[in-house]
């Protein structure tokens, strides 16, 4: 505090008790009563006075009041943003910082960016409390959050044309309790509108009669049905359906509810940006779709999607009404392969609505322990993300067959892939007769040097493939299906081919990460994919790099020349030091040259937090997720 507060503290407080001093305590005359009482009155005012004053300039040396009205602003913001999002509340919440302190008051009534979003409830009156924003919002547009928790009162009524003129973007709140308050006034500014029924199924009426030319936002949350609103040139749409409480049973809407979805999107051919969470709501299933009369839809301007927590089968009825543009990002995570038909893929048979997937040429798949399989793909047009979550095989082998085979080989996006990783469990399963995986190795103990005919059929059609990243994943142990095979049938027009079929022609990097004990394992394959490609191709091959999961470099180096006196480590000594011979560049590494593929722009481009794409991206080199 400084020496100038205190005098004048000092001053003020002198003043007060020289007065008191002054005055007579005795019991004055009856004809003195009122005198005395008027001037007990002026003292207590006074000393009021002087207790704010000092209370003032206590409040002014807080901590907290030191900070530059910069940061003091920036953390009312945050509290204000706080507030909104944990809806329903009420307007006292936000008022109430207007009481703690002048400086506070005097901060919060100087900021127009306060006031410019106005907290509208049942205990406030509508029209003052839009006045009082208003006036203090200078000339930036209005935000009206509407929450109502009691019976219906119809505040846009009271509201003047002045204040409607303002409104940009509109957050309504309700309940089923509460029912839904008819909006019947036009809302020509209108350009966000977000309507949330707070505890269940709401339903709305016909809203600003249907007069809002400059609506291109609209979020919708637990409403099933929207008939008589013609929302149409939007160019963000957000749906949230209604949360199956019944776990693995979900039921179908009716026919006017799904129309009632694709009309929506007919009307709006400018969207850009559609998100949909609980899709159910509106969406059949794939076994109930219904006939060719309903409309199929064309949104030439889509640039971003979101298909969340539903079944594959029903992400696939809703993309076969759809025809999508090339420069498309869409996501499809959460979601689940069904009980009685698992469905891998969640795009439909069709993909010729769906030229996105023309130009992916980075797949990335993610086999995760609890039972999900991530798949991202990029390209230079379009992408794609996948979280599903999956009916596990006996196997994790047979798991990540299927899942492969459907991506790359039905979805037909093989032709234009250039790179690869594959990412599985890093799971060990052991075989009671030769101690690691079951039918990889003969009755005599030997490794079994032959693809398999799903892996070479798979690997075959990737002909411009030039970087294959295996981490952790059983296709480690398939790694003789990369080397030239007659028995491959990749096609009907190769199977009468007297040459071999040299899969993935183009090929240069192979980078495989995995436990040291199971790089050495599959020492022999490598050399047997190694050595048959440089004989029949005539040059090496390229780049193999081997990264261990469990020791670094410098250790697996020293492993690999150690001697030993078992036969097993033996035979993959020698298959190691062979590679050198058919490899330009063999050597193990403690991280690989580059990461992951970089995640499209449009992942982060969204203005709503529910688009599904994975926040991680390692920044270190191996490209490992935590």
């Amino acid at each position: 505090m400084s020496s100038t507060s205190n005098h004048h503290i000092q001053v003020l407080v002198d003043g007060l008790l020289a007065q008191l001093h002054q005055v007579d305590l005795a019991l004055p005359r009856s004809d003195g009563i009122s005198t005395f009482r008027s001037e007990l009155s002026r003292l207590r005012t006074s000393l009021v006075d002087a207790i704010s004053v000092i209370d003032e300039i206590h409040n002014a040396v807080s901590p907290v009041n030191q900070l530059p009205v910069e940061l003091l602003v920036h953390i009312f913001r945050m509290i204000q943003d706080e507030i909104l999002v944990h809806l329903p509340t009420t307007s006292s919440r936000w008022i109430g910082l207007l009481h703690v302190c002048h400086h506070w008051r005097h901060v919060l009534l100087s900021e127009p960016i306060f006031w410019s979003r106005v907290l509208i409830d049942n205990s406030v009156d509508a029209r003052k409390m839009v006045e009082f924003c208003t006036s203090r919002a200078g000339s930036l547009p209005i935000r009206i959050i509407r929450n109502t928790d009691g019976p219906p009162y119809d505040i846009w009524t009271t509201l003047t044309p002045q204040h409607l003129s303002r409104m940009r973007a509109l957050h309504y709140i309700f309940t089923t309790r509460s029912l839904f308050e008819p909006i019947t006034v036009p809302a020509h500014s209108l350009e966000y509108l977000r309507i949330c029924c707070h505890d269940g199924e709401g339903k709305i009426g016909v809203l600003f009669q249907n007069q809002t030319k400059s609506l291109r936002c609209l979020c919708l949350q637990n409403i099933v049905s929207w008939a008589g609103n013609h929302f149409s040139h939007l160019t963000t749409l957000f749906l949230k359906g209604i949360k199956n409480q019944t776990r693995g049973i979900e039921v179908n809407p009716l026919t006017s509810t799904y129309r009632l979805l694709l009309q929506l999107l007919q009307d709006s051919p400018t969207l850009q940006q559609f998100i949909i969470i609980f899709p159910s709501t509106w969406v059949p299933n794939e076994m109930q779709q219904p006939g060719d009369e309903l409309p199929r839809v064309k949104l030439p301007n889509l640039r971003q999607m979101c298909i969340s927590r539903t079944e594959t089968s029903r992400v696939r009825c809703f993309l076969s009404q759809l025809e999508l543009p090339r420069h498309l990002c869409i996501s499809i995570p959460y979601s689940r392969t069904g009980h009685d038909t698992p469905t891998y893929a969640p795009f439909p048979e069709d993909v010729t609505k769906l030229p996105f997937l023309d130009s992916i040429a980075s797949l990335e798949f993610c086999f995760s322990r609890s039972g999900r399989v991530q798949v991202i793909g990029t390209g230079s047009s379009g992408s794609f993300n996948a979280n599903i979550a999956l009916n596990l095989f006996e196997n994790t082998a047979g798991e990540e067959r299927v899942v492969l085979e459907t991506y790359i080989h039905q979805l037909g996006i093989h032709r234009n892939l250039t790179e690869v990783w594959i990412q599985g469990t890093d799971e060990t399963f052991f075989d009671e007769g030769f101690g690691l995986y079951s039918g990889l190795w003969d009755a005599c103990g030997e490794p079994v040097l032959r693809g398999s005919d799903m892996w070479c059929r798979i690997l075959s059609e990737m002909g411009v493939l030039e970087k294959l990243v295996l981490d952790g994943t059983w296709m480690t142990h398939y790694l003789c299906s990369l080397a030239p095979s007659f028995d491959c049938e990749p096609g009907p027009l190769q199977q009468t081919l007297d040459l071999p079929v040299v899969p993935c022609p183009r090929l240069k990097h192979l980078w495989v990460a995995d436990k040291t004990d199971t790089l050495f394992a599959v020492a022999e394959r490598l050399l047997y994919f190694a050595s048959g490609r440089h004989s029949f191709l005539g040059i090496p091959f390229h780049e193999i790099l081997l990264r261990s999961n469990s020791h670094d470099a410098a250790f697996c180096e020293l492993a690999s020349t150690a001697p030993s006196h078992e036969m097993a480590r033996l035979k993959a000594l020698d298959a190691l030091r062979g590679l050198k011979k058919h490899v330009e560049t063999f050597n193990f590494v403690d991280a690989f040259p580059t990461g992951i593929f970089e995640l499209p722009a449009l992942t982060t481009a969204s203005n709503i937090n529910e688009t599904g794409w994975p926040k991680w991206r390692n920044p270190k080199a191996e490209g490992r997720k935590e």
